[in-house]
This record gives C-alpha cells, structure tokens and sequence, in this order.
C-alpha cells in the first residue's frame, strides 16, 4: 500500500500544474483561502556545473584556470574507491530573490564538502545539504560555489544543488534548526572488536564456538558478497558505566546495525531475529558490574556491500532519554516542514519558533527541563500553525473508476478536509472529510458521471491546493494508456 500510494503521489508532482499563491473564495466559505502553489518559494536548479575529474587544492578550484574543467548536467554516477571529483559554478541571484534568506541546498552520496567563494562552508550528503547563502539578498549577487565528493564505496553522484529564497528571518531559524541534534542524548557505549568470518557455520552463535582461526575486525567493515552473510563476534565484561549511566540494577539493551540484516545472539540464545522490525535486543534484565556475555552476530546482506556498522550497549535510563528526545525533534522536523512549504509564513510565528529554539539550545537547564521547555513551547505554536496546516504533500489520486475516485493529500499539522469539484472548471460541489483532524487525508468522491473531466482542489483549515483535472474512466474503452515512474 505504502508503496502504491508513493507512486501516485509521484506522478501527482510530476504532472502537477504550478499554482498561484493567491487568495479565493469558495460560495458558502466564511473566509477566504490561500492558494499553496506547487513551488512554494522562488528557486534556481543549478543542473550544470564544471567538473574536474581527480583532486585540486581549494585555491585551484577557485582560479581561472579552465584546464581539466569540463561541462557536465547533474545526476553522473562515477566509480572506483577514492576517486575524487570537484564540481563549480557561479550562481547569480534574480530580482525574485530581493530581501529574501536565500539558502543552497545541495545533495550527494556520499557526503561532500561545500565551499562558498573559497571557504569550507557546509556538508552535503543524500539526506541532508542546506545552508545559509545570504540574508536579505540583494538581486544580483554572486556566488562562488564548490563541492568536492570522494567515492568511498560502490559509486558516488552528486544529485541536486537548488537556491531556494524564503521569507525575511528564516534563515535564523534554520541556523537554529541544524542546531537541535546538540541536545540529542548520548548513544551509550560502542563495542568495536570482533572475530570475523564470511560465510561461517550456521552454528557459530554457540557460547563454546571456537573462533580463534577467523579474523580481527572492527566495525564499521564492508565486505563484499550479495544476499551472503558473515558473523562477528565479541565477549566483554559489563562496566560501572554505560556513558554517564549506572549500570547496577538497570536494564542494559545491546543495539547491533547491519547491512542489511542482523540476528542478535546473546550468551547462545537468540535474541532478535532478522525478522523483527528493530535492531535492539535486551542484554540484561538486571546490569551486573563485571558480569561476561559473549554476543555474536549474523549480518546478512541483500544488495550491494554488507558488514555491521556498529554493536552498541545502552542502559534503559538512557535509551528513555533518547525516547523523549525523538519524540520532540520529530515535532521540530514538522516545524521544519511547515516553513520549508508554506509560502508566506506570518511573521510572528516565524520569530516564535526561532525564538523558543533559540531558548532552548542556549539553556543551562537539565535535559529533563530543556525538553519540557521545548515541548511547552511547541503546543501553542502548533496549535496557531494547525489553522493553515500546509500541503505537506500536493492531492494525489487512487482507484479511480467510471463513476468515482478517491483523493488522498498530506498536511504538516493535522486538520479537517474537504474537497472542492466540479465539471467544465467550476468547483461548484464538495465532499468534506470525516473524523477528527489528521494528516493524511482521504476523500472519496461518489457518483459521477463516466467518461467526464473533472477540476478539483482540496481544502484544508485556511490552505488550499491549486485547482487540478482528473477523467473518470470510459465504460466503453477497450484499451489502457498509462505511465510508470519510478521515485526510488
């Protein structure tokens, strides 16, 4: 389901029509709504860029010097372990991006580094990349921009780099947001060496196993050897202290990251399954300083390169830490993402939310305080956000039929929906959404006629989509066209 929902919410951007941020109203509507346009802020795609195929010093890469530059368009695979490549251009902002926070978003895999006219500005990796370019623009400006990749496993590519302007004031509040990973709790303790073996007996989780002929390992390995597996394993005594955290009397949790998959054994028994949805099993009930446990792994790789990337120890006191850190960090992500999509975000809110952040990572509280600053923080703020919740993910169609068709979208902020439609342009009727506020929302809409255009857009607190076509199927039709689109 999941994944046929990604599909259409695919080919719902894809074919998307660019909105227009505007204000309409609707007959019946007590208020006016706002437009979310499909591109909700003014940007450039920076798609071509010159290339250097092997390594530079910065001061080179940022001469004249055209020798061994070439023109190449994004998205180039390249391979071979080590291999190097600079990528540069010069970006000059447009009359759009006036008085605007503009920020660069750049994306690679594996990480790269970013350089702004000569200095090291920033990171870039496949799931994150921003940076704050310049604050209240000027139209005109010029950028000199860099990013050297180095291929460190399979391949690398170097995908995306976008300048993206946004509102007077967001790029504090993004300074504050790359921030909050600061007040993550610790991760406990990492065990590092392991007796290795590729393809071992499928009885080496035994206590009494004798691994003195397999390798030393650490972790953090690759190896190489597609659906194959290999096991590591180790045997440590229990510390004082895991981290900052007593270990006496505490539950301790032994957490084991493979790639792919991984079984967990614990003094022989098996304690997590490569089945289970979770890379974590429970050491002890009950820490015991000085205790011995042997732990031994099954890493078992599907695509690619395999090998376990880390074996940590955690006591329960600091995992709930972590718990209650993850919780809110996903409620800043949402804060994230309503400004990142909404347009024109009210000034005040945007200062409140920069403000509270602000508090919160400059405090000399607890970390139990700090949480309960935040969170105290973040209700009022979500609740004034929830009133135009922003399109988190533009409307999208499922089972469309003859007479019939279900519109699926997605808001940052949970809320009640409704769906606007009609025939020959006009949104003449509607279909509200059941339930309690959500945010992911599910219209169906019933008795239409077959073989007919329709225009609809949906509606959600004060934001609406823009206004949008589908055609419900022809009963008589013997032949199907479609399209596949592969997002991943």
């Amino acid at each position: 389901m999941k994944q046929t929902q990604r599909f259409w919410r695919s080919l719902a951007v894809m074919f998307g029509l660019l909105g227009v941020g505007a204000l309409t109203a609707f007959a019946g509507e007590s208020q006016p709504v706002r437009v979310q346009p499909l591109e909700t802020h003014p940007i450039v795609k920076v798609k071509t860029w010159q290339v250097h195929d092997g390594d530079l010093s910065v001061k080179k890469v940022f001469s004249k010097s055209r020798r061994g530059w070439k023109e190449e368009t994004l998205n180039h695979e390249w391979w071979g372990k080590g291999h190097v490549k600079w990528f540069r251009q010069t970006v000059k902002l447009p009359k759009e991006f006036e008085g605007k926070d503009v920020i660069l978003k750049m994306y690679s895999d594996p990480v790269g580094d970013i350089y702004v006219n000569g200095k090291k500005a920033g990171h870039s990796a496949k799931d994150f990349g921003r940076l704050i370019l310049a604050r209240q623009a000027r139209a005109g400006q010029k950028f000199k921009l860099a990013i050297r990749v180095v291929c460190s496993g399979y391949n690398a590519r170097f995908w995306q780099a976008d300048l993206v302007a946004f509102a007077p004031g967001y790029g504090d509040l993004l300074e504050k947001l790359l921030r909050v990973e600061e007040l993550r709790p610790g991760n406990g303790m990492e065990i590092s060496g392991f007796k290795w073996k590729f393809m071992g007996p499928e009885d080496a989780y035994r206590v009494d196993f004798d691994d003195s002929a397999w390798d030393s390992v650490r972790s953090h390995d690759r190896w190489e050897g597609e659906y194959k597996y290999a096991w590591y394993r180790t045997t440590f005594r229990l510390p004082e202290k895991i981290g900052d955290f007593p270990v006496a009397g505490q539950k301790v949790f032994v957490i084991a990251n493979g790639n792919d998959e991984e079984d967990i054994y614990v003094n022989g028994k098996l304690m997590k399954p490569k089945t289970v949805d979770s890379d974590q099993a429970v050491l002890t009930p009950s820490g015991k300083p000085g205790e011995l446990f042997h732990v031994a792994v099954k890493v078992t790789n599907g695509r690619g390169s395999g090998g376990l990337r880390y074996l940590r120890l955690i006591t329960e006191a600091e995992q709930k830490l972590r718990g209650a850190f993850d919780k809110l960090s996903f409620r800043v992500k949402h804060l994230d993402w309503y400004f990142e999509r909404e347009p024109n975000p009210q000034p005040e809110s945007l200062k409140k939310a920069t403000t509270l952040l602000e508090q919160v990572l400059n405090s000399d509280q607890s970390f139990s305080e700090k949480m309960a600053l935040l969170e105290s923080g973040l209700t009022p703020l979500e609740n004034t956000l929830a009133q135009r919740p922003a399109l988190l993910l533009q409307p999208y169609l499922q089972d469309l039929q003859k007479d019939g068709v279900t519109v699926m979208w997605e808001t940052v902020y949970p809320s009640t929906g409704k769906v606007q439609f009609g025939e020959k342009g006009h949104l003449n009727r509607e279909e509200t959404e059941q339930g309690p506020p959500v945010t992911l929302h599910e219209v169906t809409l019933v008795g239409l006629r077959p073989n007919t255009a329709y225009s609809y857009r949906v509606v959600s607190g004060e934001t609406a989509s823009p206004t949008w076509t589908f055609h419900t199927k022809n009963p008589q039709a013997t032949s199907l066209k479609f399209v596949v689109y592969g997002d991943n």
